[in-house]
């Protein structure tokens, strides 16, 4: 994939990096990760030319799309996951997705559109679907 949309419509917004961000981190516009985080993810830099694989440095600006329900996206599922397609996720607090706990169905921010089993130490690549 070369784009983190894949399908579907985003409201584009910008917020600065505090951090290095991937494209495709679930990423917080106001307040913490958990319960009510919003379904923000970081879009890859095609302003000036920048791939799903450019990392944007702390104190840049992060391009970020807002995604409605149902828009499907290549976003990073968390290390040691391993999900089935259709299993709820939930962000880890880091910019990753990672298997919905039992009892936190409130909050799911998207649906594994492929299984994927994680055995590495990092993040990977996943298609989702926006819930």
């Amino acid at each position: 994939m070369n784009t983190i949309l894949i399908k579907g419509e985003h409201i584009r917004k910008e917020v600065e990096a505090t951090g290095v961000v991937t494209p495709g981190m679930q990423v917080s516009l106001v307040g913490a990760a958990g319960g009510g985080a919003r379904k923000a993810f970081a879009l890859e830099n095609d302003l000036i030319g920048g791939g799903v694989d450019d990392d944007y440095a702390i104190g840049t600006v992060i391009q970020t799309g807002v995604m409605p329900p149902g828009a499907e996206v290549y976003a990073l599922l968390g290390a040691s996951e391993n999900v089935a397609k259709g299993d709820p996720l939930q962000g880890d607090g880091a910019g990753a997705l990672v298997a919905l706990g039992t009892g936190d169905e409130p909050n799911t921010i998207a649906f594994a559109a492929e299984a994927v089993n994680n055995a590495t130490s990092g993040p990977i690549r996943i298609r989702v679907e926006v819930s």
